[in-house]
């Protein structure tokens, strides 16, 4: 999984500047070089390891600098257009700019799967245990897509559904305060480490009950530190 998750990191953060390349009537050679640039940040924090989602990010922050310059009132004030696009493409660049961001996301579980990866070895873990860290990428990537499927389908019920003026925002509001409030006490469950089983694989257990959710490295590590006090084994880190 960890991969494809690097891949995704790379690949996704293109999205947006394949779409200026088509959709728009920005200068080629410019959008061309900030393809090669995010390709190659890309790639150097694959190879060290370190920063790998800032690639989707950048992209994600430079699409919309292009977009305000594309139209709108920065260009009717400044008197210069560096391009432009059709409002009618305005989806496309929104979903190639959430393709950009969920690369962002994956770079960061690649990441935080890779240095818990390490630190477990060091920690003289099974490969059962390091099994369980591929299938926490695997759920962390499995949720990032379902949360970005679900705001495409709420993207699609409110531009299609006919709500009032007044109610569309407040109706708005209230998916999100839900949705906020579901993935909130979801991850404090998981966190907490409820039920974690005292079967002899308690770490694995603790994996799938918490770890999952926190694909920072510092979140992970806690989960597993709390796991081997729980065992009576302190560890070689949570021992000193």
């Amino acid at each position: 999984m960890r991969p494809l998750a690097a891949l995704l990191a790379v690949v996704l953060p293109l999205a947006p500047f394949v779409f200026y390349l088509d959709f728009s009537t920005f200068p080629e050679g410019f959008i061309i070089g900030l393809m090669a640039l995010t390709l190659l940040m890309g790639f150097v924090a694959v190879i060290r390891r370190t920063r790998v989602g800032l690639a989707g990010l950048f992209s994600a922050l430079v699409s919309a600098g292009l977009a305000m310059l594309g139209g709108g009132y920065v260009p009717y004030l400044a008197h210069v257009e560096l391009g432009a696009f059709s409002a009618s493409s305005a989806p496309l660049l929104g979903l190639s700019v959430s393709a950009a961001l969920y690369g962002h996301y994956m770079g960061n579980v690649y990441e935080g799967a890779s240095r818990l990866s390490g630190t477990l070895k060091k920690m003289n873990y099974e490969s059962s245990d390091l099994r369980e860290l591929d299938k926490m990428a695997l759920w962390s990537a499995a949720i990032g897509a379902g949360v970005l499927l679900l705001s495409y389908g709420l993207y699609v019920i409110l531009s299609t559904a006919r709500v009032y003026a007044i109610g569309s925002s407040l109706l708005a509001l209230a998916v999100f305060l839900v949705i906020y409030g579901i993935a909130m006490a979801s991850v404090r469950r998981h966190v907490e480490g409820e039920g974690v089983e005292q079967n002899g694989r308690g770490n694995s257990r603790a994996f799938r009950k918490g770890a999952w959710n926190s694909v920072t490295y510092k979140g992970a590590l806690r989960v597993v530190i709390s796991c081997n006090w729980r065992h009576g084994d302190r560890g070689p880190i949570a021992g000193k």
